[in-house]
């Protein structure tokens, strides 16, 4: 069987913040939603109650919403409350969930097709939606939000080990451009040649003039 979707959450006992979208930075695109600082962000509101947020869609999204308020006004999960209660959450208490939902062709990228590649892969997820995917900023000077320090929250965000790793990275981030390894190959050979001719007055015994020219 192959996996399709995947989603990786984490449930903190806390009242949902108040931020700026400025503060979200995402690889995140799409439309009809709120593009701020260039990324996507669906703000759900209940009157003058934030409930959550959403940025991203299609293929990979990030949901940060109060899990409490949706357990209590819609989905009566309540099944939730045992596995918190074991962690000294009690009734009344906020709960912010935090949520990372992948899609097929993200998870492809990221090297996991199978449910045992998942298995082996949760941790290098995390590491890429919470490290590369998207980050929450402190409120700082200057229009780019990407300089702006990572704030506490999400540095603990960073640092919680979710399952195991297995140190798979993006596909796109492994496969090498050509044309730049390409010149780079030449102009290292180039070099070699250059520094050759110069201390050895020439192509020195057991190398082949042919052999280095026809690499440059």
């Amino acid at each position: 069987s192959m996996v399709s979707r995947s989603d990786l959450t984490v449930d903190i006992g806390m009242a949902l913040p108040k931020w700026d979208e400025r503060q979200f930075v995402s690889w995140a695109h799409g439309r009809h939603i709120h593009l701020v600082g260039g990324d996507k962000i669906d703000k759900h509101s209940h009157g003058r109650f934030i409930e959550g947020y959403t940025i991203g869609q299609g293929e990979m999204l990030c949901r940060i919403y109060d899990k409490a308020y949706e357990i209590l006004r819609k989905s009566n999960k309540t099944w939730f409350e045992d596995i918190w209660g074991k962690s000294g959450w009690e009734k009344s208490d906020p709960v912010t969930r935090f949520e990372f939902q992948f899609r097929k062709k993200i998870l492809r990228s990221l090297q996991t097709s199978t449910p045992e590649e998942l298995a082996l892969q949760i941790g290098d997820l995390w590491r890429y939606a919470t490290n590369e995917w998207f980050s929450i900023r402190d409120l700082s000077k200057g229009v780019n939000n990407r300089k702006w320090e990572v704030s506490e929250l999400w540095k603990f965000m960073r640092a919680i080990e979710l399952g195991v790793s297995s140190g798979v990275t993006k596909t796109g981030q492994m496969i090498p451009k050509w044309d730049r390894l390409d010149k780079m190959i030449r102009g290292c050979l180039v070099s070699m040649a250059a520094v050759l001719s110069v201390t050895e007055g020439g192509i020195p015994p057991g190398y082949c003039a042919s052999e280095v020219k026809r690499w440059m």
